[in-house]
């Protein structure tokens, strides 16, 4: 197959991982997760929600501090980062993987033996993009005859759970997780294809757990959305690409 070597395209492009801050020749770019949860995304506002937890526990007699509730939800928070961490970890040593010890190590092995091996090229594994002033990290990136696949893990439970809608260019789609994700490929899809030439025709998103593995198609109407906004609205052009 052809040889795309993404890599050298980037290679300017430095990244520390304690800061998550990626910066080209000194200068600091904006990450895609950051772009999403600053213009698209919903905070979550737990204060409020918290408190509104804790007065529900007093009505049915049970005392709860919101403190507790705050506490508890940041510790489900922290063990699920560290294990969805610990997850794209296991999927980046694709495909000389160690033996697995947990359920969706087992399912990422599942995920490569069905859908990538002996029908897919790997083209890049935790790949570091970039165009202009933003930034960001693709998870796998394959080929088949037909070109590129951009692909995100995610470990989430509930990747279609509501909590609203999306804000500003997207506020008639649900604020879920998916269509989140969905605008988080796009992007990595624009900053790769502007940044090297090489289209991307498949963009897809593959939920990771103990019972397998799921991939889940990016939301063909937000993808319309953002491709018309992306060409013909420049507010929108200048915040992807943070100008």
């Amino acid at each position: 197959m052809k040889n795309y070597n993404l890599q050298k395209q980037f290679q300017d492009l430095q990244f520390d991982e304690p800061t998550h801050t990626y910066t080209v020749k000194g200068k600091k770019l904006k990450s895609v997760t950051t772009i999403i949860k600053d213009n698209f995304t919903r905070p979550f506002e737990s204060f409020f929600i918290s408190r509104a937890v804790s007065e529900k526990y007093a009505k049915d007699g049970i005392d709860v501090d919101q403190k507790v509730v705050e506490t508890y939800w940041n510790y489900i928070s922290d063990f699920a980062k560290a294990y969805g961490t610990l997850i794209h970890y296991y999927a980046e040593q694709m495909p000389n993987f160690m033996p697995p010890k947990y359920k969706a190590e087992e399912s990422v092995i599942k995920f490569y033996d069905e859908i990538i091996k002996d029908k897919e090229q790997i083209v890049a594994k935790e790949l570091r993009c970039y165009f202009k002033n933003t930034a960001g990290t693709v998870d796998l990136i394959t080929a088949d005859e037909n070109g590129l696949i951009i692909r995100d893990y995610k470990t989430s439970k509930d990747i279609l759970k509501s909590y609203g809608k999306l804000r500003w260019y997207f506020k008639e789609f649900d604020d879920c997780q998916l269509n989140a994700y969905t605008i988080q490929l796009l992007i990595y899809k624009y900053l790769i294809e502007e940044a090297t030439g090489i289209r991307a025709y498949k963009l897809e998103i593959v939920k990771l757990s103990d019972d397998g593995y799921e991939i889940h198609p990016i939301n063909r109407n937000i993808a319309e959305l953002f491709n018309y906004l992306i060409v013909f609205d420049d507010e929108f052009y200048e915040i992807i690409n943070n100008l």
